[in-house]
């Protein structure tokens, strides 16, 4: 059952490629043309379309700025917070490497890329 499935995908395939070539020729209507360039393009610094950096306006308001002062109302903040001092942690081993003293890794990956640790104690 499973061969007689696979000749009948095949035949499909084979028989869609078939009428796909053949109707694309029959029905093909575009023609070749030809185009006569009689001067090429030559731009000038005219045809270009400058925008302005800063653009000229005329402003009706005349107004003087108003001077602006800020002021702000610090107050002393009430914190029970008192850091304790620490010490630093030695470096933990993960699950099989606390059994082993020593070992050494090593793999290739992807990209040839190299992956190689090892520890000695």
């Amino acid at each position: 059952m499973k061969i007689a499935h696979n000749y009948f995908l095949i035949g499909l395939f084979v028989f869609t490629n078939i009428f796909a070539q053949d109707r694309s020729q029959k029905n093909d209507t575009l023609d070749s043309q030809t185009v006569n360039v009689v001067k090429p393009y030559t731009p000038t610094i005219s045809d270009a379309f400058k925008i302005l950096d800063s653009p000229n306006y005329e402003s009706d308001l005349n107004e003087v700025k108003k001077q602006v002062s800020y002021k702000t109302f610090s107050f002393p903040v009430i914190s029970d917070f008192n850091p304790e001092k620490g010490s630093a942690l030695p470096p933990s081993r993960n699950g099989w490497a606390k059994k082993v003293k020593n070992y050494v890794l090593a793999g290739i990956g992807n990209y040839t890329t190299f992956y190689l640790e090892g520890f000695v104690q």
